[in-house]
């Protein structure tokens, strides 16, 4: 089993793509030289972690205020007449920045009807110089100016109005305000496009969307508190209080669960902790739902830990988690993304896909085949940089390439 990675595959990323936190900065990109200088996370008090958001879809949505704009006019009031679109982003944030040509062009789409503002609070890592080579860095990516609108938040009360008030720490988030001045809805960039296209026609469902996000902050609730206890049990070493809490996480969708990244931690984790304390057949089942579940299906990372976790317990499940796995790691390699969010997606998914791919090997070492877990290992060290931070280490895994190197000339 890979420690050490957070997962940035395409489909987790189009929903999930964020920086929340330094440990999941390490987790995911340790080897991006950035974490070492991102600023204090922003983070909510154990009180706001404790109780639902105080901003809902359908509320009134708080105004903008603002101490600088650096590109465009300032945007005072929301006009009766305009759709508004707020993207919370930072400098040292890659998402953020790979998601910015997405937001130029969804500006230009729209047009006047829809205003667009890129707005960053000022920290020790994003002042102003660093948020101008962003904007200039990336010129080419539409043209002289952008055609939305940045702006530098007075403080942190915007963020705090938005961000805090949906109890919502990740970044890039969006924020979408319709013509009556109500949040109509909120969430990650890759996904707004159909919600702005919705609202601008009039078809959208203020009622209906309500309804989702008091579901999914119910949900955000729930799985938090549900990560606190797990993480509890784990400091006093309580494994049996550590299973308990994965499989109430496992009852909240993957696309609803908080607290802890990636998603779908319970979900492996539960597989673990089962076959840990001999429980076969409960693994065995829970590894089943688990990959046919959506979050998870898509994804190699947990596909590949599943299939390690469960080779000693039923070899052909294993095989056939790992080998899904495998496609879904060679398809992202033979992509050839056009735009930048894709381009982002895929450069992001080398470190967790090759650690998925170490895990793929493992089984297939279990299941004799050292020929094929040799190849899966040179494709991993070809990636693999000799980073001290980074579990296991390359010395290690150049080790294990030797293990089955001779593995497989024994086999000869």
């Amino acid at each position: 089993m890979i420690m050490g990675t957070f997962p940035r595959t395409n489909s987790f990323w189009k929903r999930f793509a964020h920086t929340s936190s330094v440990a999941g900065c390490v987790a995911g990109i340790l080897l991006a030289a950035g974490c070492a200088t991102l600023p204090p996370p922003f983070r909510l008090t154990d009180a706001e972690l404790a109780t639902s958001g105080t901003l809902t879809v359908g509320d009134p949505a708080p105004p903008l205020v603002a101490s600088e704009w650096l590109s465009g006019t300032a945007v005072d009031s929301f006009a009766a007449d305009r759709i508004y679109l707020i993207e919370f982003w930072a400098s040292w944030c890659g998402p953020c920045i790979a998601s910015l040509p997405r937001l130029d062009a969804l500006a230009r789409r729209h047009g006047h009807r829809l205003v667009a503002v890129a707005l960053t609070t000022l920290d020790l890592d994003n002042d102003r110089s660093a948020i101008r080579r962003v904007m200039t860095s990336t010129d080419a990516m539409w043209g002289e100016t952008p055609a939305f609108r940045v702006a530098i938040d007075e403080g942190t009360q915007t963020a705090d109005a938005y961000r805090r008030a949906t109890r919502e720490t990740a970044l890039p988030h969006v924020y979408l305000v319709d013509r009556d001045g109500w949040l109509a809805w909120h969430g990650h960039p890759a996904e707004a496009d159909a919600v702005v296209a919705a609202l601008i026609a009039g078809t959208w469902d203020r009622s209906a969307a309500r309804r989702d996000d008091e579901v999914r902050q119910a949900a955000a609730l729930s799985s938090r508190a549900i990560v606190t206890r797990y993480l509890e049990a784990n400091e006093r070493s309580d494994g049996d209080a550590m299973l308990a809490a994965a499989e109430q996480a496992c009852r909240i969708p993957v696309a609803l669960s908080a607290g802890m990244s990636p998603p779908w931690w319970a979900r492996t984790a539960r597989v673990r902790l089962l076959v840990e304390r001999g429980r076969y057949d409960e693994a065995l089942k829970a590894g089943l739902d688990a990959a046919d579940s959506a979050g998870v299906r898509e994804e190699p990372v947990p596909l590949a830990e599943m299939a390690t976790l469960l080779v000693g317990v039923d070899r052909s499940v294993a095989k056939d988690l790992a080998d899904r796995a495998l496609v879904l790691v060679n398809a992202v390699e033979a992509s050839n993304p056009t735009d930048a969010w894709d381009r982002y997606l895929k450069e992001t998914s080398t470190y967790p896909h090759a650690a998925a791919l170490a895990d793929i090997a493992t089984v297939r070492a279990a299941l004799n085949d050292p020929r094929g877990a040799a190849e899966l290992m040179r494709r991993v060290l070809a990636v693999w940089p000799a980073d001290p931070r980074l579990r296991p280490s390359r010395t290690s895994f150049e080790a294990t390439l030797e293990r089955y190197e001779a593995a497989a000339a024994a086999n000869e």
